[in-house]
């Protein structure tokens, strides 16, 4: 899916049923997500990587920090409380309208469309931390890699990149993988549409592991540590990866 597409799909989600096309839990569809209960699940996440990258005695300075794909500021509020200043960028203006609008953090969270195969609105080096999860999945690889090369330029030479990404998919169904290979994306997606009763996809796509330790690994920057994570579901073998420039140290 190419990226005007992708930016029409989140901006259709933002508009329909925001939370719980961020986190698909089958009993919130249908904008059942209470929000103090969305957003504690940001708060969760950060607290339980942050106690992660302390156990692995990695340091983050409290900076600045990034939420790539931020959808309406789920992780971005969760990081003010560990940084000074932290950015939102999100594809869909629905999402970041909502963000603005659910921000309980003033100006310690501040929020951005980019509709970009870019971040060039951010100067290099002035990231401390950039965070992205259960987002590069959604988008074909190639504009996954470009924003992985901005997420490298963007970092600060001490600063720490964790991101996720799918490796595989475990479970097809046959059905629905034998008609995307045969079927034009565009006629496979609105048989998708119409079959399950939504107005936008959610496409997923994935990396395999090797490929992205061999991508960073070749791109001025090197893997601190590589764990399997569940944000994707049992249909999908997925891995959070954390990284920090070459030049810098340990």
């Amino acid at each position: 899916m190419e990226l005007n597409k992708l930016r029409d799909n989140w901006n259709t989600f933002g508009q329909k049923d925001p939370l719980w096309s961020i986190l698909t839990d089958a009993t919130k569809k249908g904008n059942r997500w209470e929000l103090e209960e969305f957003f504690k699940t940001g708060q969760e996440e950060i607290g339980n990587l942050f106690q992660y990258l302390e156990a692995q005695n990695i340091q983050v300075k409290p900076t600045k920090a990034l939420d790539f794909g931020c959808g309406v500021g789920r992780l971005t509020q969760a990081l003010s409380h560990k940084f000074e200043e932290v950015h939102g960028v999100d594809i869909a203006e629905s999402m970041i309208d909502l963000a603005k609008e659910y921000n309980q953090q003033g100006n310690a969270c501040q929020y951005h469309v980019n509709v970009k195969a870019d971040l060039s609105l951010f100067e290099s080096s002035s990231f401390s931390f950039i965070y992205s999860s259960i987002v590069l999945q959604h988008m074909k690889p190639d504009y996954a890699k470009r924003y992985l090369l901005e997420f490298l330029r963007l970092l600060s030479p001490d600063g720490v990149l964790v991101f996720q990404i799918p490796s595989a998919q475990k479970r097809k169904s046959p059905f629905r993988h034998h008609l995307r290979r045969l079927l034009p994306s565009s006629i496979f997606n609105a048989f998708v549409k119409w079959k399950d009763g939504v107005d936008a996809i959610i496409e997923m796509y994935c990396i395999e592991k090797q490929e992205v330790i061999d991508f960073i690994n070749s791109n001025n920057a090197k893997i601190l540590d590589v764990r399997e994570d569940q944000s994707t579901g049992e249909d999908w073998v997925s891995y959070r990866y954390i990284v920090q420039l070459k030049s810098s140290q340990s």
